[in-house]
């Protein structure tokens, strides 16, 4: 339905005009309009970045071959992971 509102917004239609022309209702047709909106306002800009913060899980464990074991908090510096991992 969203490929249908997108193609009326590109039209210089009128909504019943256009519902009539596509068999929809124009209350069917003003309800996914209004989904489309309101899912249309909540993404990001297209070519935008949105921030993304890692968090380590809640009992995270690294366990190496010769049996030493290193328990890690979610507040752990990821750079100090990092160097553990590669420690193995």
């Amino acid at each position: 339905m969203f490929t249908l509102i997108k193609s009326w917004e590109s039209s210089q239609e009128s909504q019943a005009h256009f519902c009539n022309r596509h068999d929809v209702t124009l209350s069917t047709f003003s309800y996914w309009r209004t989904k489309y909106r309101k899912e249309k306002r909540a993404m990001p800009a297209s070519g935008s970045f949105i921030g993304l913060q890692p968090q380590l899980p809640e009992g995270l464990e690294i366990l190496y071959p010769n049996g030493v074991r290193i328990r890690l908090t979610p507040d752990s510096p990821l750079a100090e992971v990092q160097a553990l991992i590669h420690m193995a």
